[in-house]
């Protein structure tokens, strides 16, 4: 058995490793290199490897570093499967489109500034000039890129094409085979693996892959990224292994904050308290850009099971594009009520949470991550998102899923 180290590797991005034996190749996540846009799309668009040659690819969790080359595999004709738990399949769903859309996104805006820069140097009127310019956008907010692309093409220019679609993001979701925690599923001829919870985000797992090659056998652990204990919401990392996993050939452990000493969890509660209760009472703003999947909910839980004051903070969710945004905002004397709309159920609690959208997805889904974690505060619909600038306590989340919906 070889074992091959294609990221992550003296550095904290684009996770990839392959385990090799006369038979099989296994790939062990398939993350995107993350950074400066120009290094890490050299990296991230050459693969280490043939994609055909792999047996299947194991994924430890749904974040981007660690799923978020797994479109182009296919796009290269990887023939097969991803196996990872059910919570990561589902996870993926949302997080793999978004990744998708981000590299259109970035594709046509820099192909919107190449272009802008071709006819600023071109030789011609500053009027025309001025016209063509005008023309790249649809309006303030939204490209032609209809018209950026046959101007590349006129031009000759070399456009920016994105990493991979949303096409090839969609077609990545078929190959995932999702399994529950402490089940052997087989990887490979002779070659099993196990997951066990890492307490990172939902569906994390540690991995525990026995291989018989060369008649011998072979047991692995990879942990992916290992969760904190006493965290909100998700369980701890596992401690107890079954028996026959406990014993290990070789142990690949990512160690980002290894040499970090991690203040207590429940230190946390408190001084986000103060925070939230200093800046409520001058009326300040507060921005947390709970970008990274998993964050937002575990800050909403900590604010809402950490609230002692007699004060109403209405809990705004302010785009049904999204499927966790959250706005937090404190009444002050000097913020106006956004929406006049009786609670749809009568509990008795300092926080209110309002939804700019009863079609969306995630309505569903945030009130039963409510009902899962025992919360119950009053749930009510908002016609209208509120707008960030006047919020005294603001999450934000940088997914966006194409669910349809205002946006703030």
């Amino acid at each position: 058995m070889q074992v091959s180290f294609y990221g992550a590797v003296r550095e904290v991005t684009g996770s990839m490793h392959l385990l090799s034996t006369e038979r099989d190749r296994i790939l062990l996540d398939c993350g995107m290199f993350q950074g400066r846009r120009r290094e890490t799309r050299d990296k991230n668009t050459v693969m280490p490897f043939d994609p055909r040659i792999l047996t299947n690819v194991v994924l430890s969790h749904a974040h981007i570093d660690h799923s978020g080359r797994l479109p182009l595999l296919v796009k290269n004709d990887f023939a097969g499967r991803i196996i990872s738990t059910r919570a990561t399949a589902a996870a993926c769903e949302y997080l793999l489109p978004d990744s998708a859309h981000i590299q259109e996104s970035d594709a046509q805006y820099l192909n919107y500034k190449m272009v802008r820069s071709a006819l600023q140097k071109m030789e011609r009127s500053k009027k025309k000039g001025k016209k063509q310019i005008r023309s790249l956008k649809k309006n303030k907010h939204q490209l032609n890129v209809d018209r950026i692309n046959d101007l590349i093409d006129s031009l000759d220019l070399e456009g920016v094409t994105p990493l991979y679609s949303a096409e090839d993001a969609e077609e990545a979701l078929t190959r995932f085979d999702g399994n529950p925690y402490r089940y052997p599923v087989t990887i490979g001829d002779g070659i099993t693996c196990t997951f066990y919870d890492a307490g990172h985000i939902l569906g994390s797992a540690i991995s525990i892959i026995r291989a018989r090659d060369n008649g011998r056998n072979y047991t692995i652990g990879f942990t992916g990224d290992i969760g904190r204990f006493d965290k909100p919401i998700l369980e701890d990392p596992t401690l107890e292994f079954d028996e026959a996993d406990r014993e290990l050939d070789l142990l690949i452990m990512e160690s980002t904050y290894g040499d970090r000493q991690h203040e207590p969890v429940v230190n946390l509660k408190p001084r986000l308290k103060q925070v939230l209760v200093d800046t409520y009472d001058r009326g300040g703003t507060i921005m947390i850009p709970s970008f990274a999947f998993g964050a937002e909910p575990r800050s909403f839980f900590m604010f809402c099971t950490n609230s002692t004051r007699k004060v109403t903070f209405p809990i705004f969710r302010c785009s049904s594009t999204v499927p966790w945004p959250l706005i937090l905002r404190g009444y002050s004397s000097n913020i106006p009520k956004p929406t006049t709309r009786k609670p749809m159920r009568p509990f008795s609690s300092r926080v209110k949470i309002h939804f700019s959208s009863r079609r969306s997805v995630s309505w569903v889904q945030f009130k039963n991550l409510l009902r899962s974690i025992r919360i119950k505060p009053p749930i009510s619909w908002c016609p209208h998102p509120v707008c960030v600038r006047r919020a005294a306590f603001c999450i934000t989340c940088g997914i966006k899923y194409t669910i349809p919906g205002i946006r703030c």
